[in-house]
């Protein structure tokens, strides 16, 4: 059975004719976009992260449409298939503060969703990169040494605590008839330190831009997650990326300089961080 008589049977489409370079439908209410999963599990977490994400903070994502018997998909042997909408939009949304809001709103769904992979919950890896930056001594004596100075600093800014995972593909956010619509991918969720580093370390972003976002995510998210969220951040990631990318690089002054801007960005972030702010930022 091919694929478009299985959406005619299964969907209330109409007029349907398939664009197999977009992987979508031409229907008579748009184009929807067919999306192949063979991870059922990863597929119910993205359906309830994405029914939740709507539901919490208003914010639309290409959900899961329901098939005739109200289905969010359909099985064709050992995978499944579900449709979505597809929301062409030029205006693309890139406002430091918005995206606070939106790694805020991202961060409590996850906590409320947990992935069902534990070891993705991403524990500090101290003990391991002591273990690698041994052997970087043999390989970069000079590099070894810069990284054995940060260690005082590293022990100061590691954290025990943990967060669930998220679900973020960087700068989707979409203006759409007024509606914010963020489009997500079918990826793994990422760990929350990942998303939240990249949300503030944006290369567009000035150093306000950064606090702009920090105090709009603080202010966004419920009072049991700050401390969390801000130990989860403030422990020393790209100390532990650095020291883990160098062991197959062929550059380590190029992996070493790239991490060092990032850790004196997140040093200039350090203080803000610790405070709370008094601005409140709404988008409802």
């Amino acid at each position: 059975m091919d694929i478009t008589t299985v959406v005619k049977k299964q969907y209330e489409f109409k007029d349907l004719h398939w664009n197999h370079k977009e992987s979508a439908f031409h229907t008579h209410v748009g184009l929807k976009r067919v999306n192949y999963w063979r991870d059922r599990k990863l597929l119910e977490y993205h359906l309830n992260f994405r029914d939740r994400l709507f539901s919490k903070s208003g914010i639309m994502c290409n959900r899961m449409i329901r098939t005739r018997d109200g289905a969010p998909f359909v099985q064709l042997g050992g995978s499944f298939i579900t449709i979505h909408d597809v929301i062409e939009s030029t205006e693309i949304i890139n406002d430091p503060e918005f995206l606070g809001f939106l790694i805020a709103s991202l961060l409590e769904v996850g906590s409320e969703v947990p992935y069902y992979n534990e070891v993705d919950l991403g524990e500090f890896p101290y003990k391991e990169a002591l273990k690698n930056l041994q052997q970087l001594k043999h390989k970069n004596q000079e590099v070894y040494s810069s990284l054995v100075r940060y260690i005082p600093k590293v022990k100061q800014r590691k954290s025990s605590l943990l967060m669930n995972p998220t679900c973020y593909d960087g700068n989707a956010l979409k203006m759409v008839m007024g509606q914010y619509y963020y489009d997500l991918s079918n990826s793994l969720p990422k760990p929350a330190h990942q998303v939240i580093r990249r949300a503030l370390l944006t290369d567009s972003y000035t150093e306000e831009d950064r606090k702009a976002c920090w105090a709009s995510l603080h202010n966004a998210i419920s009072g049991d997650l700050v401390d969390r969220v801000k130990l989860t951040l403030l422990a020393p990631w790209e100390w532990t990326d650095c020291v883990r990318e160098m062991q197959d690089c062929e550059d380590e002054e190029e992996v070493y300089n790239r991490y060092k801007k990032e850790w004196d960005t997140m040093m200039e972030l350090y203080e803000v961080l610790k405070l709370s702010t008094r601005r409140t930022i709404s988008y409802e």
